[in-house]
């Protein structure tokens, strides 16, 4: 979703069920680690359309 604090954010949602509740949650995660971090503080960049 584009979100309206600046021409190039947006905000990404996952839902997870089944095994990758499991995944997820395990402490080898590197997605969760990501997650963490973001929502610690440290800014995330990524690509969209290429």
């Amino acid at each position: 979703m584009k979100n309206g604090d600046g021409p190039n954010t947006y905000t990404g949602i996952v839902i997870l069920f089944g095994p990758a509740v499991d995944d997820y949650c395990s402490p080898e995660s590197f997605e969760r680690q990501f997650d963490e971090g973001v929502n610690a503080g440290t800014p995330a960049h990524g690509e969209l359309n290429g």
